[in-house]
């Protein structure tokens, strides 16, 4: 029912129901009144009953019996059936009374009636004469007829026989003819049909005055029809190919042009960044007044200038990384014009310049060397991009101690990771990482005064969080002792500074 409505079924074909008629005549009436409209066809040997035929009436559309063979010797042998030609005449007359001569809607489809199917045999082509003959003076010459010349030797024809000549019986109970006696079975049959055979038949049923043949397929149609469904499948094939071959040009055209216009929009985006960050560190100079220390443009202390806090001189963070001399810049070509948008101080260009030189293929060395100035460039910055730095500085670190190769890097990503902790207030961990610096490495002097520094701000740190000497809570005694005790401290820390000057 669901084929019907979609339009994708002509009609329903049952073959040989002649033992569950009476089911099917159910099932067609129930779907009658589901609302079943296409045709049935009732495919048979015609060896059917004449009340089965009768139980079809008015339910069976179109008919396509076989009428095989006309001799009931022939068909006592061949079929096993002694009665089989009268059997044949009695329902092809019946179906014929029922619908008709074959007819067809306006596009060609069958729509009611009777095909009449004949296989020619070999060597039995006379028995298809009479057949012909019949069916055009006892049913109709207008009655459509399908001569079959496709037989094939099949099934028992050619096998073996088994037992002695006078005990050859084949199938069926009738014994050999002498001819057949032969050291295979059906051996008159056992070949191809020859054209003469079949020319023989189609002639006398044009004496006979049947006009309605349907048209012969040979090999040579199903091989014309296939080369020519092949053909049109290959020009199909090459003509998708080459539309697919132009969208595939025209997406990777696009592809390139988004690519290039996405670069376009990172790189104006990190110049607006930059731009932003210049002129909020221009607005916090303004607004510092006179008693502010000097910055540089990328807003650091100037580095010649030493911070005091408390009884300790602190350096700045990035007083070691902006202070270098040129000849500790990146020197490596690759990054060359990375480190000219460093020198021009365009870290936004810098940093979208590096990350694509970082994206693709790049020895151990590039790669740990790019690491380092990224985290430089993110340091310099500013203060928003300490964190990021510092996990660049720790890729940087993680590579190297994988490759013992990088063991040169390591003073200086320990060193800029010692500064960004400091920038960050983390002093443990930035006096951890300075104090792995040995004395002869070239950074070992800023390193120790790093370290010194993060001492005496821890120290600071722990006097401001101890109980100042005059506690309410402590007697005089404790408490001057306390108050001598700090101004003893402040005294050792006065003359350390005084030795490392």
């Amino acid at each position: 029912m669901k084929l019907q409505e979609t339009g994708r079924v002509h009609n329903i074909n049952l073959v040989t129901p002649e033992h569950v008629v009476s089911q099917v005549v159910l099932s067609i009436l129930h779907a009658r009144e589901l609302g079943l409209r296409i045709p049935i066809i009732y495919n048979t040997s015609s060896f059917d009953s004449l009340h089965s035929i009768e139980l079809l009436s008015g339910l069976i559309d179109i008919y396509l019996p076989d009428f095989k063979v006309w001799s009931n010797a022939t068909s006592k042998r061949l079929l096993k059936a002694d009665n089989y030609t009268a059997t044949a005449m009695e329902s092809i007359k019946a179906m014929h009374d029922q619908v008709g001569d074959l007819c067809f809607t306006a596009d060609g489809i069958a729509k009611k009636g009777v095909l009449v199917r004949h296989l020619v045999m070999p060597g039995k082509e006379d028995e298809g004469k009479e057949i012909m003959k019949w069916l055009a003076e006892n049913v109709s010459k207008d009655i459509m007829v399908h001569i079959m010349e496709q037989y094939f030797p099949r099934a028992y024809v050619g096998k073996a026989r088994h037992g002695k000549d006078n005990q050859i019986v084949e199938p069926g109970g009738v014994k050999a003819a002498p001819d057949t006696k032969k050291d295979v079975r059906y051996a008159d049959i056992n070949r191809s049909i020859s054209s003469e055979e079949v020319s023989a038949v189609k002639h006398a049923a044009e004496e006979a005055g049947l006009w309605r043949f349907r048209p012969t397929v040979t090999m040579h149609d199903f091989t014309t029809e296939i080369q020519a469904a092949v053909h049109q499948l290959k020009i199909e094939r090459d003509t998708w190919q080459a539309v697919a071959l132009q969208y595939k040009a025209a997406f990777e055209t696009q592809s390139a042009r988004f690519q290039e216009l996405q670069d376009v929009c990172f790189a104006t985006q990190a110049e607006l960044e930059n731009e932003r960050a210049q002129q909020r560190q221009l607005h916090t100079c303004l607004n510092e007044g006179k008693g502010s220390w000097p910055r540089t443009i990328d807003g650091t202390q100037d580095p010649q200038t030493p911070r005091p806090f408390g009884t300790a001189v602190m350096f700045p963070g990035r007083k070691i990384g902006h202070g270098r001399s040129p000849s500790d810049a990146c020197t490596n070509p690759l990054f060359s014009r990375v480190q000219q948008c460093v020198d021009q101080r365009n870290y936004g260009s810098a940093l979208v310049e590096l990350d694509c030189l970082l994206r693709g293929p790049l020895s151990p060395k590039a790669r740990a060397e790019g690491l380092l100035l990224k985290s430089g460039i993110l340091r310099a910055s500013g203060p928003d991009e300490l964190y990021d730095a510092l996990a660049a500085c720790s890729e940087a670190l993680e590579l190297c101690d994988r490759l013992s190769d990088l063991e040169s890097f390591l003073p200086r990503i320990q060193y800029q990771r010692g500064v960004l902790f400091y920038q960050l207030r983390m002093l443990h961990q930035a006096r951890d990482v300075f104090s792995t610096i040995s004395d002869s490495d070239r950074l070992s002097a800023t390193a120790n005064e790093y370290c010194r520094s993060c001492d005496d701000e821890i120290c600071l740190q722990r006097a401001a969080n101890r109980r100042s000497g005059f506690d309410e809570n402590r007697t005089f005694d404790e408490g001057l002792l306390v108050h001598l005790d700090e101004k003893l401290e402040v005294n050792r820390r006065q003359c350390a500074r005084g030795t490392a000057y």
